[in-house]
């Protein structure tokens, strides 16, 4: 899963569907992290938030476009998934 390539991550419940894991920053702040897949409608639902502060400097957009980008890449057979 692509979450897995992502730095000081703990998945804290995994049902299938819906994924929900804790990202720590390098400065040490928690931010949530979730996914829901809709495989009927073709769409996976990705959301990171931090849990303090008004701004993150940007960091939960670049997580979410990170990951984004290694599913799309793994989808089209450019990456192997690490296991």
């Amino acid at each position: 899963m692509a979450l897995k390539m992502e730095k000081r991550v703990r998945i804290i419940k995994d049902t299938g569907s819906y994924l929900y894991a804790e990202c720590r920053t390098f400065l040490g702040f928690v931010d949530d992290v979730e996914f829901m897949a809709e495989p009927q409608a073709n769409l996976l639902h990705i959301r990171s938030a931090s849990r303090v502060g008004y701004w993150d400097l940007g960091v939960n957009g670049r997580r979410v476009d990170r990951i984004r980008d290694r599913y799309t890449d793994i989808l089209k057979g450019q990456v192997q998934e690490n296991k």
